[in-house]
């Protein structure tokens, strides 16, 4: 790792560790090549061994050990206690790699193991990440323009030309999952129109909204499965399926009936290890 830093993002404190940094190294990680994974296995009576139903990723374990140094390592050790408060809220675990990825992830702080020394100090922190999967620090988004449910294909465009339908719509735009994960991702409709069918061709998965607005947007957190407009909920419209970004290119697009709208997709590049 070129550096880790934990972040107390609710009391704004951070601190970070470099590899070869001016009072600190870091020596040894633990648990960024892949997330724990729980099999579900029955023992069936009359059968031969075991009946296996289904397998999934748990929490992430991670550790790092590294050693302070210099003539304030007595200081440096509380700075580096300063973000790991227990007060019930998950920290902030940035990281980057040696071939320039900077990734993060959400954890608790189980143990840290800092024995007191005068000259070098070693340490050791072990945290769990509820989230199995790691995301880039980069916020990316992706503004789809102006589609309409009247017919039609923007020009300048490139052939040939694929349509959603016979009845209108623009081709679909390609967003890039740059990681080796699915990924759900955060979608904006903004405009007006009713009955918003929003695709991924890529994977075959589509939902739609069967509601009408004007000037207003849509929010639908595929992750957390809400569809909101502020306050107001329009998860009894929703028929579909909350559908993920899979690694690499996808084609995203957008049909709206009686209106113009826009479709913004909002994701972070989902990894399942290092």
């Amino acid at each position: 790792m070129e550096y880790i830093t934990l972040e107390d993002t609710v009391n704004d404190i951070e601190i970070t560790l470099r590899n070869h940094g001016l009072f600190n190294t870091l020596r040894a990680f633990e648990g960024f090549e892949t997330a724990n994974i729980t099999n579900v296995l029955t023992e069936v009576a009359s059968n031969r061994g075991s009946h296996f139903s289904n397998s999934k990723y748990s929490y992430r374990a991670l550790s790092f050990t590294g050693e302070l140094y210099g003539a304030s390592v007595l200081a440096l050790r509380r700075t580096l206690l300063s973000p790991t408060v227990a007060d019930g809220n998950l920290k902030l675990l940035k990281f980057g790699t040696t071939d320039g990825l900077d990734l993060q992830t959400e954890v608790t702080v189980n143990r840290i193991e800092m024995p007191y020394g005068q000259a070098v100090n070693t340490f050791t922190f072990e945290c769990y990440a509820p989230d199995p999967f790691f995301y880039s620090q980069e916020l990316n988004s992706f503004e789809i323009g102006q589609l309409t449910g009247i017919g039609g294909t923007a020009i300048p465009c490139s052939v040939p030309v694929v349509m959603f339908n016979e009845t209108g719509g623009q081709q679909p735009n390609e967003v890039t999952n740059a990681g080796n994960a699915m990924v759900y991702p955060v979608l904006y409709i903004t405009g007006s129109g009713s009955d918003f069918i929003v695709k991924n061709n890529t994977t075959g998965k589509q939902f739609e909204i069967e509601t009408t607005i004007t000037d207003k947007t849509i929010v639908v957190d595929t992750q957390a499965g809400t569809v909101k407009t502020g306050s107001t909920s329009y998860y009894d419209d929703f028929i579909g399926e909350f559908w993920q970004l899979k690694p690499g290119i996808n084609q995203i697009g957008l049909e709206v009936l009686g209106g113009v709208a826009t479709l913004t997709v909002v994701w972070r590049d989902s990894y399942l290890g290092l």
